[in-house]
């Protein structure tokens, strides 16, 4: 699909998870790499995910690396656990949707390995087929 005017988010996405909704649509679509029936649910996780690392880190990035329970004891801050969770989903996603350097680099070794095999199939004629004996 080349244009994303089709292209609408199966939900209300936060701020961040938004913008890189709006950011991904438009290269995936530039591409021809996005099938809106098929691919919608995973972008939007990987959307989902981002946004969640992003809102972590504003908030660690505020000094919220701890919290002080009722007796008085430091514990690691929530938003640790949520950066942590959000890191390893955004990775997953980026790798199933192609968006890391080593899933593309996949991808293209794959489509070099079809179309290599379908040149070699369409290059064949009639006399390179193995004919084999029949027995009566």
């Amino acid at each position: 699909m080349k244009s994303t005017e089709k292209i609408t988010i199966p939900i209300k996405l936060g701020k961040y998870a938004k913008a890189e909704w709006d950011r991904v649509i438009c290269i995936l679509c530039e591409r021809g790499e996005f099938d809106a029936e098929l691919d919608r649910a995973a972008l939007t996780n990987y959307c989902m995910a981002w946004g969640s690392l992003l809102e972590a880190e504003r908030m660690l990035s505020k000094g919220e690396m701890t919290a002080t329970t009722k007796n008085g004891t430091d514990i690691p801050s929530v938003w640790l656990g949520i950066r942590n969770t959000a890191l390893k989903q955004v990775r997953e996603h980026a790798r199933e949707l192609g968006f890391t350097p080593l899933a593309r680099k996949e991808t293209r070794g794959r489509k070099k390995k079809e179309k290599g095999m379908v040149d070699i199939l369409d290059g064949l004629d009639d006399s390179d087929v193995l004919k084999f004996p029949r027995h009566a």
